[in-house]
């Protein structure tokens, strides 16, 4: 009886009693084929456009291998047939032979590995109508408990600049429009800045995408963390809508637009808990040879005119007057458009006296105004200043009573800047209203004089006294010092009656508050209650809750009246947020001395 073939392999199987002799040869063999099909390697040097790979039974051939390199000299698209048709194949395809090459067992499906890339196929031995599928054509899920690591290794001993290291290549090689829909249309590659070194792996990741093209690097990111874009003209759009695009003008810079009837909004924005300078926007300009007069930043505000042409409306730019070093001067300018022609609406300039220094420029014949009087202040040819005129709207400059009093005075009859002689007035700043409520700045010893204060923010202060006239004694006022404390604390107090020994007060209600006040106000967790019995001897204790607090006696059945207080310490929004108190809302006790001001200058 002959010997059998195994249907994919083609290993001899002898008949019972076959074979007599040689077996050791056949077994041999077989365990060369099995081999090969396990993990052989066959080296393919492909010739012209078409090659059979021939699994043959009984000995070791081509078609046994697991993993095939296919290289020779093809001259051109190289069309490998798997025979016998009706053997289940898989095979490792690695592509170095410079030519596409396709992978056919019968009628079925092909697969097309191109030049430099590999595959892992499978032949499903169908005979006439087989077909060659890739694995590598379906999505691949990589799973471990540690993560997946895919390593892409050069195996060259020497590695200079731009040599790659490893690439992923991204093609559509079956698609039936050919040309460029063939060839590479993305990569992303590591490739050498330099040559390597014990001390030097530089390398850059690039990013190449086609366009009609074979793929070519659009962006890159290299070993220093820089991001380039190489292209002209590059848009980089964000948002979900891709609404805000930051659009690379060639040799000139970025500009930023947003599409549709959105507004265009940049922010700068900084998150510092400290007195430091922040956010800081800077216009840098750099020069071999820096001179007087060499322009600096400058910020344009463009619009269009009624010919769809682009017009500078208004500019403000600096400009550099001294550039000797210890003794830099420069100015700020103001440029609005008059009649088509940019003009210096303003100029804030470096000069000025040594100690004070700075002078705002208008140019002869301009005006300060408000939108109902445009001219109220104006800045004559001749140099001097027109202000409005009394009786009228606006601000008046007078001589009022004598020529020791000098008074800026609105149309109103109001004080603003009060000059008088005699009385702790000279050279004070005067407010009023009317005769009822007024104020004075550098009055006499007081410093601050007036009828009220309101600080929104913070008043600081070194003694903290109140002054009244006193009703008892004829020609005193009575003096008292304000309580002060490390923390601000809130106090309530109170009496109440007992009611079957109990007693409860909704501090809110009490208060007459809007409910929900005292929560929003204070801190929680700072409430202290304190009580006593002022009517009898039995015990009283209190506790607090949300707004109430509750007083409970020894003695059940107590009438006693009782003296209540609160004490809490403030925890709203104003005074976490102010500049006296730290990130959680207490007070800073100890700070850094500043400076007293300097005295005033002498006459």
């Amino acid at each position: 009886m002959a010997s059998t073939y195994t249907t994919n392999q083609g290993l001899e199987k002898p008949a019972t009693g076959d074979r007599s002799g040689t077996w050791g040869t056949m077994t041999n063999t077989n365990m060369d084929m099995l081999d090969r099909a396990i993990s052989g390697v066959g080296a393919l040097s492909l010739t012209g456009t078409t090659t059979t790979l021939t699994t043959s039974d009984g000995s070791a051939s081509d078609g046994n291998y697991k993993v095939l390199i296919l290289g020779g000299s093809p001259s051109g698209t190289n069309t490998i047939t798997l025979s016998p048709n009706d053997a289940d194949k898989l095979y490792f395809v690695v592509n170095a032979s410079g030519e596409s090459v396709i992978f056919s067992q019968g009628s079925g499906a092909n697969v097309t590995i191109a030049n430099g890339a590999a595959d892992i196929i499978y032949a499903d031995g169908a005979g006439a109508g087989a077909a060659v599928s890739s694995y590598l054509a379906n999505d691949f899920v990589f799973k471990t408990g540690d993560g997946v690591i895919l390593n892409l290794q050069t195996s060259d001993t020497t590695v200079t600049a731009s040599s790659v290291l490893g690439r992923l290549n991204f093609t559509a090689p079956n698609e039936g429009s050919g040309t460029d829909a063939i060839l590479l249309a993305a990569s992303i590659a590591a490739i050498s800045e330099g040559t390597f070194a014990a001390d030097n792996n530089a390398t850059k990741l690039s990013f190449m995408t086609g366009a009609s093209e074979a793929a070519s690097e659009k962006m890159s990111l290299s070993s220093g963390g820089n991001l380039t874009l190489p292209t002209d003209g590059v848009v980089i759009a964000t948002g979900a809508d891709s609404d805000v695009l930051l659009t690379h003008v060639a040799d000139t810079g970025l500009t930023m637009s947003v599409t549709g009837n959105n507004v265009a909004q940049l922010s700068v924005t900084t998150d510092k808990g400290t007195a430091a300078v922040g956010p800081v926007f800077n216009l840098t300009r750099y020069s071999a040879s820096p001179a007087a007069s060499d322009g600096g930043g400058i910020i344009q505000f463009l619009m269009e005119n009624d010919n769809d042409q682009l017009w500078t409306a208004a500019q403000i730019y600096s400009v550099a007057v001294d550039v000797a070093d210890g003794t830099e001067d420069g100015k700020l300018v103001i440029n609005t458009m008059k009649a088509g022609t940019a003009t210096a609406a303003l100029t804030l300039s470096e000069l000025g006296t040594a100690t004070f220094g700075g002078n705002i420029v208008i140019p002869d014949g301009g005006t300060i105004g408000s939108a109902s009087d445009t001219d109220a202040i104006a800045i004559r040819s001749d140099g001097n200043v027109g202000i409005g005129t009394a009786g009228s709207a606006g601000i008046t400059l007078q001589v009022t009573g004598s020529t020791t009093d000098t008074v800026i005075r609105g149309s109103g009859g109001g004080h603003g800047l009060d000059g008088r002689a005699g009385d702790g007035y000279v050279g004070t700043m005067g407010f009023a209203y009317d005769t009822a409520h007024y104020g004075y700045l550098g009055y006499s010893t007081h410093g601050c004089y007036a009828t009220s204060i309101y600080c929104i923010g913070t008043l600081y202060k070194g003694v903290d006294n109140f002054r009244i006239k006193h009703g008892l004694r004829e020609g005193y006022d009575l003096f008292h010092s304000v309580i002060e404390a490390p923390q601000a604390d809130l106090i309530y107090r109170g009496k109440v009656n007992l009611v079957d020994g109990q007693a409860s007060i909704d501090i809110d209600s009490h208060y007459d508050m809007t409910p929900g006040t005292f929560v929003w106000l204070t801190k929680s967790d700072s409430v202290q209650t304190f009580t006593s019995n002022e009517t009898g001897w039995d015990a009283v204790r209190s506790s607090f809750s949300g707004d109430t607090i509750t007083i409970e006696c020894q003695n059940s059945s107590s009438t006693d009246t009782i003296s209540w207080m609160v004490i809490a310490e403030r925890g709203d929004p104003t005074f976490r947020e102010s500049e006296v108190t730290d990130d959680d809302g207490n007070m800073i006790l100890e700070r850094e001395s500043e400076p007293p001001p300097p005295p005033p200058p002498e006459d």
